[in-house]
């Protein structure tokens, strides 16, 4: 924004600003393979700046230069190229442009981090798919404007494929970024063990696994963004296993995260029918159709 300021005396001066406001920029971007997708920096400045009172400098090269890196894909070669573009010395106004490989199809989680430190700013998940559900792909109508896909997110399959490739991914309530799971479609496996897990691979092609730890602190979002790998639990009994704190009374905001469908939300489309997921005891497609179809998550 370009202001012009008049002092005390009169004398003129023009300043451009910039205003950083909550934006609806998804944290999850559908691309076709041997494609291109830009996505938005100035998500994180806001979430830093507002969720955890940690103004970043975004024009300071020095102590920003926020890097793409490749925390985890499906498949070797699934994500061609990383990098950032922009112009003009202001983070904010920057893109992160993700290049897929020509043929395959999958998932990967792609870290900004902070320069050359260990500091992750803000994860995107990125699903290589030719299911387009604005084109032709099958969903179910949940209102006017929105609908559900007919699969899980970052599935490579419909509600019939019943392997650990159509079943998407896991989620805890309340965070955006997906973790692989099971790599066997089984009523119950234990995940602490390396090799239940569903393969996924670095940049450079070693493994990599999600692994677990307990809550430590009273607010633990900064972690959860910092550390996407780890699924956080709590042995407090009252907080019913929550990621966000060890502090029952603060439980709320965990559930709210989950439910406002903005900065946590791990879909596509960012806003939600009145600003929540449908309630489980009053849609009638969650009670319809997601029992007898399997139907997934809104696009």
């Amino acid at each position: 924004m370009h202001l012009t300021f008049e002092d005390t005396e009169g004398t003129l001066s023009d300043q451009t600003i910039s205003i950083i406001a909550a934006t609806p920029d998804p944290n999850c971007y559908m691309v076709q393979a041997g494609s291109t997708v830009e996505i938005p920096l100035r998500k994180l400045f806001w979430i830093w700046e507002k969720e955890l009172g940690e103004e970043l400098d975004p024009l300071n090269p020095a102590t920003l230069s926020p890097t793409p890196q490749i925390i985890w894909q499906t498949t070797p070669g699934l994500i061609r190229n990383a990098t950032l573009s922009g112009s003009g010395g202001d983070y904010r106004n920057y893109t992160l442009n993700v290049t897929t490989g020509p043929t395959q199809e999958g998932n990967a989680l792609i870290a900004i981090r902070k320069g050359n430190s260990t500091d992750i700013l803000w994860n995107f998940h990125i699903w290589v798919t030719g299911y387009d559900p604005d084109n032709g792909g099958k969903v179910f109508p949940l209102t006017a404007n929105h609908t559900f896909m007919d699969r899980n997110l970052g599935s490579n399959g419909n509600h019939t494929t019943l392997n650990a490739e159509g079943n998407g991914f896991s989620y805890q309530w309340g965070r955006k970024d997906p973790f692989p799971g099971a790599k066997q479609l089984v009523w119950e496996i234990n995940l602490a063990n390396p090799t239940n897990q569903r393969e996924v691979v670095d940049g450079s092609g070693s493994p990599v696994y999600t692994t677990f730890e307990n809550v430590a602190v009273e607010n633990n979002l900064r972690n959860s963004i910092l550390h996407p790998t780890i699924f956080y639990n709590t042995k407090e009994i009252n907080v019913m296993n929550d990621w966000y704190t060890t502090i029952s009374e603060k439980n709320i905001r965990m559930t709210t995260y989950g439910k406002t469908g903005k900065i946590e939300n791990p879909c596509m489309t960012p806003v939600l029918p009145a600003g929540k997921f449908p309630e489980w005891k009053s849609s009638t497609l969650w009670k319809q159709e997601w029992q007898t179809e399997q139907s997934a998550p809104l696009k």
